[in-house]
């Protein structure tokens, strides 16, 4: 078992919000919000093994992606990560308090850049602060 370099750890706090999860057979299945805490390493950390990790951790369905954004402080606005280097620059620019809150959309693969996840207001970040207790569907 390897030991985390402590110089290099961050937290993550994803909220994933609200969804309806569309099955194979055309059935529907409401999604609760729920938050998935991470501690992880920063020279390690690899965008598309981080999608695959969270898309496990709430069983992403064949039908659907997820859409990944945090707060930028120097724009004032919610940007997305879809790139190792942007999220490199999202770890950087929360690098002193080493916490990075993501918010994360499951949005339909047919679906346009238009968010319609049914937990919008269940994603804000003041609440990523609080209790991990809720489990993902």
């Amino acid at each position: 078992m390897c030991r985390m370099d402590p110089n290099s750890s961050y937290r993550l706090a994803a909220r994933v919000g609200a969804y309806v999860k569309f099955n194979d057979d055309d059935g529907r299945e409401y999604c609760e919000a729920c938050n998935i805490p991470k501690v992880l390493d920063r020279d390690s950390t690899n965008w598309n093994d981080l999608l695959l990790d969270i898309s496990a951790e709430i069983k992403l369905g064949s039908k659907h992606k997820l859409r990944v954004t945090y707060w930028d402080n120097m724009s004032r606005s919610y940007e997305e990560i879809n790139s190792d280097q942007k999220l490199l620059h999202a770890i950087d620019m929360y690098w002193e308090s080493r916490r990075l809150s993501v918010q994360v959309c499951v949005l339909r693969k047919d679906e346009s850049d238009v968010v319609h996840d049914v937990g919008r207001l269940e994603s804000m970040p003041c609440l990523l602060q609080g209790s991990t207790d809720i489990m993902c569907c």
